[in-house]
């Protein structure tokens, strides 16, 4: 039996392996000749000897199965799950359809692609939305649509990266990315596409914010608004340009034979929201009150104001009107001054990058607070419609929040596609996040969402 195999520890210490085919003897030997800071459940001669039924089934078989799916989980993770999670992921294969577990549940399928599977991805045994998990049935959807498709397309948004807060200052943003930890992320994507099938080919998308006009779509307002109070936004514009780069270079670097990841700018899909807002809610539509009655049979809208204008309160206090009316009415002083700087430090070009740049900030929060609801949820709803529109394409979310808007707006998105699949996505999945950064081991302590912020 082999393995595609992606490191995805903290410690990255097997990445001259990745995407490479190993079996599970020289991956255990790999592995334990690093001395980890762990003992594996079962030993190498456990874990190749033992028989197991894939489908997890009662009585002996079941202990089989839970070690030496815990083992796998070890050796590709550093991390060992629990048994409520153990239990968590028996009943996601017991939930996959019969038909399906003949033609792929085999003891390959288990220890491979489902280890992978259960290392990125919590899950819980309920239905409905619970915020930093996912459904069993959601993680059914996702297996059986990769498993069956030929062509894939993966799709992931990143956000801008900042600084850990500290005390009350804001977290500007970041001057150094650690590399292995977007290489880690990545490979998680990488490693369930080639494990899945053997005939699988295509891409793994990731979407970040460039160098452009649009600069300062991931950043939050307060942010920005130091750097343009401080006449800073060229800093700010090198930032972005520095943490664009080093990611790109790091996904080129990570091999992938059939499924390769690549970074794309965000402005790709910034333009089609406001095209959409535009020709949806007239040009507008950043001033008017979508809490008005006359939007109420609009579904968009109603996820933007019951889900999304409560979350958009971590936005505050810019949108609360006092700073954003005190800010936008300094509009030229903030602008003069900011592209004197720009041009002192790289010349006309810059100076034309800051101006566009803190044009489209003040165009953007100019915006009344429901139309700031509504922005964000079209983001989300226009992700779901072309996921949606063709088979084999898939949603990943490595973005920091996983709210409850998000999830409403991609599935009311991908539902509007009017295409019917026989197997596909209903909602994106969310890989783990552990807001701490610190790992000790436990499957609960991995995290891929946010992967910047600690060391």
């Amino acid at each position: 039996m082999e393995i595609w195999f992606y490191d995805i520890t903290a410690s990255q210490e097997l990445v001259h392996l990745n995407g490479q085919t190993l079996t599970l003897e020289e991956l255990y030997t790999q592995r334990m000749s690093l001395r980890p800071p762990w003992q594996p459940t079962l030993s190498m001669s456990e874990l190749l000897g033992i028989r197991f039924h894939p489908y997890a089934d009662n009585g002996d078989g079941w202990k089989s199965w839970e070690s030496c799916l815990s083992t796998m989980i070890q050796l590709i993770s550093g991390h060992t799950p629990s048994k409520d999670e153990l239990r968590i992921i028996r009943g996601y294969i017991r939930k996959l359809p019969n038909d399906f577990k003949r033609s792929h549940v085999d003891h390959r399928f288990v220890l491979t692609f489902v280890s992978y599977l259960f290392a990125g991805f919590k899950a819980n045994p309920f239905s409905g939305f619970t915020s930093e998990s996912n459904t069993t049935e959601a993680l059914c959807e996702f297996t059986i649509a990769l498993c069956t498709t030929r062509k894939c397309l993966f799709s992931s948004f990143l956000c801008a990266h900042r600084d850990p807060k500290v005390g009350e200052s804001l977290n500007l943003l970041q001057s150094r990315i650690p590399p292995h930890k977007v290489r880690r992320s990545a490979a998680l994507t990488l490693a369930l596409a080639h494990n899945a099938n053997t005939q699988v080919r295509g891409r793994a998308l990731f979407l970040q914010q460039p160098v452009s006009m649009f600069a300062t779509s991931s950043v939050f307002p307060e942010v920005t608004a130091v750097y343009l109070e401080e006449d800073r936004a060229h800093e700010l514009i090198g930032l972005l340009g520095y943490q664009y780069n080093l990611v790109s270079d790091t996904l080129r670097g990570l091999p992938g034979e059939r499924v390769s990841a690549k970074l794309m700018p965000l402005d790709v899909l910034t333009s089609r929201i406001l095209r959409f807002l535009d020709e949806r809610f007239g040009t507008d539509w950043r001033q008017q009150d979508f809490t008005s009655s006359r939007f109420e049979q609009d579904q968009l809208v109603q996820i933007a104001i019951d889900a999304a204008l409560p979350d958009i309160q971590r936005l505050m206090p810019f949108f609360s009107g006092d700073l954003q009316s005190a800010f936008l009415s300094r509009k030229e002083e903030i602008l003069s001054k900011n592209v004197a700087s720009a041009y002192q430090i790289g010349g006309q070009e810059l100076a034309d990058v800051v101006a566009q740049t803190i044009a489209w900030f003040l165009l953007q929060h100019s915006m009344t607070i429901s139309a700031k609801a509504i922005y964000e949820t079209t983001f989300y709803y226009l992700w779901g419609l072309y996921c949606g529109k063709f088979d084999g394409v898939f949603a990943i979310g490595f973005d920091r929040n996983h709210d409850a808007f998000q999830h409403l707006a991609w599935k009311l998105g991908a539902e509007s596609s009017g295409e019917r699949r026989i197997a596909h996505q209903t909602v994106p999945l969310y890989a783990r996040r552990n807001p701490s950064g610190r790992e000790h081991g436990s499957l609960v302590d991995l995290s891929f969402r946010q992967f910047w912020r600690y060391e």
